[in-house]
């Protein structure tokens, strides 16, 4: 045989000897790279779009959704929700009031109204009236209630029932029912005295009196206002009341 063809035939064959040594020596280092990757998952394979599937630290630790006003919420790399960061273009200054309303705020409301009333007692003059220049004789004051029921029509309110009660200079006491009515239509009221007397100590008695309330109607405040004019033997009282929606 031609020695120069056993010389090719030898280089071929470590040629080859060569390449089948780094061909199993690249096998196996695939073959223990891929132990050590299912070693660390926890003994499962890795799927063929896992490298679609990045890292919470490969974004700075967060993955983001963006909502379609803008808003984006965050997640920490342990898997927490952050909390929920507002547009930027918001005010976060802005501030909301509701204003309170009493039930049945707006209306001619039935039911039970408490209040005071305060008035002069001054000594008539000629025509029987109160004198403008009379010195005041004594303060009378005290507290009113009414209760106000719908009328048949409902047009107006009635009192059902109402009561005044007063004193006089510590020692003289005022008392009376009440009977009238509320226009809801107008909003005003009127209210007269019914039996009305008046007595020392409340044990003695010293006469009777007569007398009118007027006022008009608040459907916000649920608040009757006005005067209170009394008259009782030669003098006569006048002076302001109110009484205010009583849940």
């Amino acid at each position: 045989m031609n020695p120069g063809r056993r010389t090719d035939h030898a280089t071929l064959l470590c040629a080859g000897l060569v390449l089948g040594l780094c061909g199993c020596a690249a096998s196996n280092t695939t073959h223990r790279q891929g132990q050590g990757s299912a070693g660390t998952g926890g003994g499962s394979t890795a799927s063929p779009d896992a490298g679609a599937q990045a890292s919470p630290a490969a974004d700075g630790g967060k993955t983001g959704s963006a909502s379609g006003d803008g808003a984006v919420g965050s997640a920490s790399s342990d898997g927490a929700v952050g909390m929920f960061v507002p547009r930027s273009d918001l005010d976060k200054t802005a501030k909301f009031d509701w204003t309170e309303s009493l039930p049945g705020q707006g209306t001619c409301k039935p039911g039970k109204y408490t209040g005071t009333f305060m008035c002069d007692y001054k000594q008539d003059g000629p025509d029987g009236g109160a004198a403008p220049d009379a010195s005041v004789i004594a303060m009378v004051s005290g507290p009113v209630t009414l209760t106000l029921q719908k009328s048949m029509s409902g047009e107006f309110l009635e009192i059902s029932d109402g009561k005044l009660d007063g004193v006089a200079m510590g020692v003289i006491s005022f008392s009376s029912m009440l009977s009238g009515r509320l226009d809801c239509t107008t909003l005003k009221f009127s209210a007269k005295a019914v039996m009305g007397s008046y007595a020392l100590g409340g044990l003695l008695p010293l006469g009777t009196f007569d007398g009118s309330l007027i006022g008009m109607f608040d459907t916000q405040t649920l608040t009757l206002k006005g005067e209170w004019a009394l008259k009782a033997g030669a003098g006569s009282c006048r002076g302001p009341w109110t009484a205010s929606y009583t849940p």
